[in-house]
């Protein structure tokens, strides 16, 4: 073996992070009707806890023809079935289901519901535009990794007009970690394409031959006996997945693009790489109820809200430059340097801590109850309940406008109502806090009456100045 795939075995075995799609039922053209016939059924638990609602969920699935348990493992089959169908709906973003909260369908879910046949496809390309790995949905993979899988296959399959052979995808495709190694993956894909066949199947081979390492330790087991071999049996969970929007196919093993849709495929690679920014979700939580806002896309806008939401001033620092430099930044923050930005992500944090400990400032007998409470459109800044029992929603506006901050809140009231309201309107009630709130955010909390919401100015004012040594 030349040098060069030396230098590729030794880093591809070193190196475990690679593509995973959960094990659940293959997303494909051909399963969307019975997902989708599987989330109607799953309508019926909305509001209850999923820990309630799993086996009478899966007995609905049985009842109707949509699982049919082992005879000697039905127990174990049933609450299996339950996680597996969970899995494939966080893939597509139309649930919201979580151990300790209630079921509830997701905007993108109800959109899911309503589509004719014809039209499933057209919806999945529209969510994987948007799916990242790694996702907390997914459990842990690399810390260094941040990539969009479908945007990714299509960049590189426009490289090869003609089609790569299907095991590139274990070999590079899926080993994809952000937008440097494409253009890596491009390169190998080149040289792998020059070997005769006896060459690649040597490649192949010593692949195959190494086992799964972890910690250094080999790790023993009957079907994943390589990195390789375990790429292999979880791909067709995710090229399935990629491929069922209809622009990638895969047939007498190879792989390409769908014929005369290159044009197509290369538009949404450069529409991809000039506007979308990897968001790297803190929670399972704040991932699905973005993924499940159809609506929303992975801008750099949308970076700069969530990581100031969740106070995290290196990541938003971090986007900044970035959108500053390609002249992506919002309207709000053109104005701003890099020192500014970092002030004024201080000041936000500032603010929140201050608010968590002292809430009676606001109202006297505000009792705090969590931070960053996770809901089906987002984490609200603080939940805390008032002196007569009521919930209240507190919301930062942290620079966005009065509309989109009035709208959040309203989402964040109606999923409390829901949770922890028991579905009464009277007991949730909202409030804004800004440093400078001006006559459009007040105007915006009048027009959304009789909800209760009310607006807070609330300033908290830092600095930091040199005393010595004096420069």
């Amino acid at each position: 073996m030349e040098r060069y795939w030396k230098e590729f075995v030794e880093e591809y075995v070193n190196n475990p992070f690679y593509w995973f799609q959960p094990k659940g039922c293959t997303v494909s053209p051909e399963t969307l009707r019975e997902i989708q016939s599987k989330l109607k059924l799953l309508k019926r638990y909305v509001g209850r806890p999923w820990r309630q609602a799993q086996t009478a969920y899966t007995t609905a699935l049985r009842e109707a023809g949509l699982y049919r348990p082992r005879k000697r493992a039905r127990g174990r089959d049933s609450s299996a079935i339950a996680r597996m169908n969970k899995m494939v709906f966080d893939s597509l973003g139309v649930a919201w289901i979580t151990d300790e909260s209630i079921v509830e369908i997701t905007e993108a879910g109800q959109q899911f519901l309503h589509l004719p046949l014809n039209q499933l496809s057209s919806f999945v390309a529209q969510q994987l535009r948007r799916y990242e790995i790694p996702n907390p949905s997914i459990g842990p993979q690399s810390e260094a990794a941040g990539v969009f899988p479908y945007p990714a296959l299509l960049a590189v399959l426009t490289h090869f007009p003609g089609g790569i052979p299907s095991e590139c995808y274990e070999l590079f495709i899926s080993r994809i970690q952000g937008q440097g190694d494409r253009r890596q993956a491009v390169e190998h894909i080149k040289h792998y394409l020059r070997l005769r066949p006896q060459g690649r199947s040597e490649l192949c081979g010593a692949l195959d031959r190494i086992p799964v390492l972890k910690e250094g330790r080999i790790q023993m087991g009957a079907r994943r006996t390589s990195l390789f071999h375990t790429i292999r049996l979880n791909r067709s969970y995710m090229v399935g997945f990629l491929q069922t929007p209809g622009l990638i196919i895969e047939s007498n093993g190879t792989l390409r693009l769908a014929p005369h849709r290159h044009a197509e495929a290369e538009a949404l690679v450069q529409d991809h790489l000039a506007n979308d920014c990897y968001i790297r979700f803190a929670t399972a939580e704040d991932w699905t109820a973005f993924y499940g806002q159809p609506q929303r896309r992975p801008t750099f806008e949308e970076a700069l809200i969530y990581y100031r939401h969740r106070g995290d001033i290196t990541r938003s620092t971090e986007v900044f430059k970035r959108a500053k430099g390609r002249g992506r930044l919002p309207d709000d923050l053109q104005d701003l340097d890099e020192r500014k930005f970092r002030r004024l992500n201080v000041l936000e944090k500032t603010l929140e801590d201050f608010l968590e400990f002292n809430l009676d400032i606001l109202e006297s007998g505000l009792k705090f109850v969590g931070r960053q409470y996770p809901t089906s459109t987002g984490p609200l800044d603080i939940l805390a309940k008032d002196a007569r029992g009521r919930w209240v929603v507190v919301e930062l506006k942290r620079g966005r406008a009065a509309d989109r901050v009035i709208g959040q809140l309203l989402r964040y009231r109606s999923f409390i109502i829901s949770e922890r309201a028991a579905g009464r309107d009277d007991k949730v009630r909202g409030f804004v806090v800004a440093p400078d709130p001006d006559r459009r955010l007040t105007e915006a909390a009048r027009g959304a009456a009789p909800v209760p919401l009310e607006v807070f100015r609330f300033e908290v004012k830092g600095d930091a100045r040199r005393l010595f040594p004096p420069r």
